[in-house]
């Protein structure tokens, strides 16, 4: 995650520049555009990072403007992806959930693509960007890449919408932007 690019959108309009404050517990950074976060905080969050600790985000500025009003806190989980285990001469890659969305932005539909090792029950959830589930499943999924159509027009819902998938050995996300 600390390696991404994230974005910031106000209703339909991508906010240029973005900039924030990172804090891991005494760890502070500046995300400063296309420079990202600096090397060292990086490294030193993935080496001190456990269960249940939680990143926080503030000091938002994007397009020229101070966005006061909006914190994000990253909680890291028990599902998250980890990195792969070395055990003696053999090499574990643990279990993940991969979820990916086309087209995306999107309109109408959106196609997510799931794809997961080991099939079971799971919980597939659509949240808006105000944190309110506007898409809920439980079902049973099958193992390998299954297509998923997601009814954007029955969701009603613009902007961005984060995807999740929790199975019992993992979860994955995807975020997807809505025109």
């Amino acid at each position: 995650m600390l390696d991404l690019t994230p974005h910031f959108w106000e209703d339909n309009n991508l906010l240029q520049g973005l900039q924030f404050r990172v804090q891991y517990q005494d760890l502070l950074a500046d995300y400063a555009g296309k420079n990202g976060l600096p090397g060292i905080f990086k490294q030193e969050v993935r080496e001190k990072i456990r269960i249940g600790d939680t990143l926080t985000l503030t000091n938002f500025s994007a397009s020229g403007r101070y966005l006061i009003c909006h914190t994000i806190e990253i909680i890291a989980g028990e599902n998250d992806p980890k990195p792969k285990l070395a055990v003696g001469n053999k090499t574990v890659q643990p279990k993940t959930v991969r979820l990916s969305v086309s087209p995306n932005p999107a309109h109408d539909q959106a196609t997510v693509d799931i794809a997961i090792p080991e099939a079971g029950q799971g919980l597939f959830t659509v949240t808006d960007a105000m944190g309110v589930v506007r898409f809920s499943l439980k079902t049973d999924f099958h193992a390998g890449i299954t297509p998923f159509k997601l009814p954007l027009t029955q969701i009603k819902s613009k902007g961005v919408l984060y995807l999740r998938l929790d199975m019992p050995y993992g979860s994955g996300q995807a975020v997807l932007t809505v025109e």
